[in-house]
Parts: structure tokens; C-alpha cells; sequence
């Protein structure tokens, strides 16, 4: 799996330019740096990368019905959310929902059969509300799609397909140096969407139920 240097140093040469040993080694290498990242962000949210998905556990305690998901950043998707000692789904609810069930209505107590998203904290970690109102300890499950903090160290690894990421990251360089619209900017742009449709076809066929997707 390609690192972040390596994913500069690969639109760097696709450029004409030098490579360099470090990110920061210059300006511009810093400014590839930051159109690495955000064809890293872009690649991530065009689909539900297997690479990404993570299963943020949650214990509950009695009378308290809000939750943290640790690990969970503000371009996190659930999936799915369940008890498995119950062999339980968790039903999503709409946060005027919840709030219907939780603060108008007389709430019951007992194990959770839905949640509903809550308050995101100052550090971007997601929280969810859970119903009805948890009479002990249940251990939840919330099967995630949590996309990769931006890259910063030279040796931080790319989780998603890196020949999409380069690609994306080149045609980003291109239209930086006042090239688009033109042939070449064009060329790539297509290169690219059919960079990210083969890797999304590939990860599609592993999976026979996920078959959409949409460019983002």
C-alpha cells in the first residue's frame, strides 16, 4: 500500500517535476500534498470502501440514552446497528423522532430498539441517542464506513486505492497550473472516473447486494 510521500512523488512525476524526500519539502510539494488529500477525501465518500468499514461498540448503562462512537469522525456512515446478544436490529430514527420519544412522550425502559442521531462533539466524534431508555447494561454494535483521517507524516499509509488518489491528485495539478479545459485536462478527467469506476466494479463484485454508485 502506497504512503502519502508516495503519492506526491507520483503526481510529482507525472507533472515533470522533481521528486522530493519529504512532503514538506517545499511549497509546492506541500501544495500536492494538499490535492492528494482532498482526491483521498473525494475517492472515500464515491463509495463504501470495505477498507474503511469498522464496528464501534457501545455499552450502554441504565437510565442514559445518549452515546458516544468512538473512533467515529464527521463523514462517518452507519451501516447498520445492532445487539447481538438479542440477535437484535437497531431501527434508525429521525432526530425529531427520538426527540418525540425521549422528552414529549412518557419514555419506557428496557432494551433499545432504535437510535437516532445525536450531538457531534467539538472533536467531530458522532453520538447517537438510543429508545427506548436502557434499563441495564446491553452491548450494541454499529457497523461504521469511517473514512481516513488526512494524511500529514510522510509514512502514513493510503487505505483507499492509491492509483485513484494519484489520479485524482494529478488532475487537480493539471487544472492548478491553468490547463483546464484543456485536451490534456479532459484526457485525465476521464482517466480518472475510469479509474475510480474499475476499483468500485472490483470492490461491487465482492459484495453482490452494494451494485450502485454515485460520483460525488
Amino acid at each position: 500500500m502506497a504512503t502519502f510521500l508516495d503519492c506526491v512523488n507520483g503526481v510529482l512525476r507525472r507533472i515533470r517535476e522533481d521528486e522530493v524526500v519529504a512532503v514538506i519539502q517545499s511549497d509546492y510539494s506541500k501544495l500536492i500534498g494538499d490535492m492528494v488529500n482532498e482526491a483521498k477525501r473525494e475517492v472515500e465518500d464515491a463509495w463504501n470502501w470495505s477498507v474503511l468499514r469498522q464496528t464501534i461498540t457501545v455499552t450502554t448503562a441504565a437510565s442514559t440514552t445518549n452515546y458516544a462512537l468512538s473512533g467515529s469522525n464527521l463523514r462517518t456512515k452507519i451501516e447498520d446497528a445492532f445487539i447481538p446478544a438479542a440477535h437484535w436490529y437497531l431501527r434508525q430514527l429521525s432526530a425529531a423522532e427520538m426527540n418525540m420519544y425521549l422528552n414529549v412522550l412518557s419514555a419506557p425502559t428496557g432494551r433499545p430498539s432504535s437510535y437516532a442521531m445525536a450531538t457531534t462533539s467539538s472533536a467531530g466524534v458522532l453520538s447517537v441517542d438510543v429508545f427506548p431508555v436502557p434499563d441495564a447494561v446491553y452491548t450494541l454494535k454499529f457497523d461504521c464506513i469511517v473514512p481516513q483521517a488526512d494524511l500529514v507524516n510522510d509514512t502514513d499509509v493510503i487505505y483507499v486505492p492509491s492509483d485513484v488518489v494519484i489520479q485524482g491528485a494529478y488532475l487537480r495539478a493539471i487544472n492548478e497550473r491553468g490547463e483546464d479545459g484543456g485536451r490534456l485536462s479532459d484526457q485525465q478527467a476521464d482517466l480518472y472516473r475510469k479509474t475510480l469506476a474499475n476499483y468500485i466494479s472490483i470492490e461491487a463484485g465482492r459484495e453482490s447486494d452494494l451494485v450502485l454508485w454515485e460520483a460525488v
